[in-house]
């Protein structure tokens, strides 16, 4: 194993589209050395490279602007930053335009853009998603704007640490995951640009999103936030593809219950199939709770024409299909049986408006930062206008910085974790505690429908898995320890989300049996989560709503989930919630 140090200006650690936009508009503003870092290969790896060919953007002059920010924060149940949204918002278009330039294949023939109602518009907005050839063929042509910017890579570089010096960023440490060379890496600024943790489930393109940045951001004493979010991606049982939902639906998919029911229309009589991702998780815990699944996606009805669409746009979910027997002559002749993802971590690096965290010199940008924040400020387009935010707003950092030097006993110390698991001759293989880790936190009953004594009971395995597994991981070679370290990741930020649910009394993007009330009065509120002497503390923030255009409605309600379940006549809601109803 070899040792190499590296200095540069900027460094920017991720390979998807937010990582992407920092990297060139930093260059864009004079910044000499900029060092892009990837687990794998830029613009080959990561989420943005699986994208389903669909993102909501803002058409100034075609669309209402008052409509999209009522939409979106109405749609986090108010737990938006309305500043960050309305910043989002009026820069998304011009970030489509740079990536239509870079070469990204937005255009039909004719030359205009083509946009279709997507998931989570409602009829009043029409917010309505562009269409293109998918992630592979953006970051494609992303990378090539990275290389005609002169930007350096270094790829396969797992980074497992954060340097600080003088109270401020220094740098970032990692191993090479091919034959485990150790990389200490100075910069005068860095920006995180990737962090998610999806637990590894079965959705494909998003195993290797196992929270190592923000992870690694919590040991270094960084301010986190919004761990009390979770978001549940949904997809096929027997094919495992993944994107396309947004599609589906947006040409008039439906989802039914297993007695053919289109329940949505009850638990979201406005959105209904076109509902948000935490709301049909939730929707579907409860059908699962009334005895109601499996639940399907229902395209049948699909056209020729339709289905030519999705050929264009998800072709290979579409030969897949065809393969399975599921597409012929042009039309759907099955429904789709439906799952729910693993947990999505919707919390991150807090940061503020310019996407600065509480440490000097370290920004963040996508899915590094909290995606409670705004409704749209995740996905694709959040991504690009945060990644090009920061990438700005480093690079001011940057130029009027200098190398700070990080002791040599914080190298050696991060440098010996990272490579510990390949120094111990047996032990505990990283999937063991992966599964441990799902088990644990899985079950619909655990975070979509929530409740102190379930969570507290996870929490305890969790800490057991953390204390009596982790320090066992083995590591056979490099690819057993990168699993190995992101295993570690993933524990400490499964500790992380369930302290923050239990700090969330109340029900506001998930739902509590024991708290069944949305209390607009008492937790209008962020959750924070930050590392004190080896331990996870939470704490709450309140939120300046003082300062945003839209104010929730005064008091506590049942939330309108529940409400709806009541509806539904479910004989199996807890006593909690009927008590708080009576």
């Amino acid at each position: 194993m070899g040792e190499t140090s590296i200095d540069c200006d900027l460094l920017i650690i991720g390979g998807g589209l937010a990582a992407a936009f920092a990297a060139i508009e930093a260059k864009k503003a004079g910044v000499e050395s900029v060092l892009l870092v990837d687990k794998g290969r830029v613009g080959r790896s990561g989420c943005s490279v699986f994208a389903a060919g669909v993102m909501g953007v803002f058409f100034p002059g075609e669309d209402n602007m008052d409509a999209w920010l009522a939409e979106a924060v109405e749609g986090s149940e108010y737990l938006t930053d309305q500043e960050q949204l309305c910043d989002h918002l009026e820069q998304i278009y011009q970030r489509v335009l740079d990536m239509d330039r870079y070469g990204v294949d937005f255009r039909k023939p004719g030359g205009k853009f083509e946009r279709a109602m997507g998931r989570g518009a409602t009829p009043e907005t029409k917010r309505r998603m562009i269409m293109f050839n998918g992630g592979l063929q953006m970051m494609h042509s992303m990378r090539k704007a990275l290389e005609g910017a002169k930007v350096k890579f270094l790829e396969h570089i797992m980074v497992t640490g954060l340097l600080t010096a003088e109270s401020a960023a220094a740098g970032a440490v990692g191993f090479d995951t091919r034959n485990c060379d150790f990389y200490t890496i100075r910069a005068k600024a860095t920006i995180l640009a990737s962090g998610t943790c999806r637990f590894k489930g079965r959705q494909p393109g998003h195993r290797s999103n196992s929270g190592d940045l923000t992870a690694a951001a919590f040991r270094a004493g960084v301010q986190l936030m919004g761990y009390d979010c979770t978001q549940y991606n949904a997809f096929p049982v027997r094919y495992d593809i993944g994107p396309g939902m947004n599609m589906y639906v947006g040409l008039g998919g439906r989802f039914t219950n297993a007695k053919g029911e289109r329940f949505l229309e009850t638990y979201d009589p406005v959105m209904k199939d076109s509902t948000l991702l935490s709301r049909l998780a939730a929707s579907m815990a409860l059908e699962a709770q009334r005895g109601n699944t499996p639940v399907y996606m229902d395209m049948t009805h699909f056209t020729p024409e339709n289905v030519a669409k999705l050929r264009a746009v998800l072709p290979l979910p579409m030969k897949m299909y065809e393969a399975a027997g599921i597409v012929k002559n042009d039309r759907f002749i099955q429904k789709l049986e439906w799952m729910v993802a693993s947990p999505d971590t919707r919390g991150g690096v807090m940061v503020d408006r310019q996407f600065r965290t509480s440490l000097p010199g370290l920004f963040a940008a996508g899915d590094a930062t909290p995606r409670c924040l705004t409704q749209l400020n995740c996905a694709l387009p959040g991504a690009a206008t945060s990644g090009a935010i920061a990438g700005r707003t480093a690079a001011a950092f940057a130029r009027d910085s200098k190398i700070r030097e990080p002791g040599k006993e914080q190298v050696e110390t991060l440098r010996r974790e990272a490579l510990l698991p390949l120094t111990r001759k047996d032990g505990i293989e990283p999937d063991q505690v992966v599964l441990s880790l799902q088990e644990a936190i899985a079950p619909y009953n655990i975070l979509i429908l929530r409740r102190a004594d379930r969570l507290g009971k996870a929490l305890e395995e969790i800490e057991q898995i953390r204390d009596d597994l982790v320090p066992k991981l083995h590591a056979y070679d490099p690819h057993y320890l990168r699993m190995a370290n992101e295993a570690r990741n993933m524990v400490q930020t499964a500790e992380i989300v369930l302290r923050s649910a239990l700090a969330r009394k109340e029900s506001r993007g998930i739902l509590r049996e024991d708290y069944p009330y949305t209390d607009n009065t008492n937790w209008m509120k962020w959750v924070l989560a930050r590392e004190s002497g080896g331990k996870v503390t939470v704490e709450t923030a309140d939120m300046p709503l003082n300062r945003y255009p839209l104010k929730p409605p005064a008091g506590r309600v049942l939330h309108t989930l529940w409400q709806a379940a009541i509806k539904t006549g479910n004989a199996r809601l807890v006593d909690d919630v009927i008590q708080w109803v009576k």
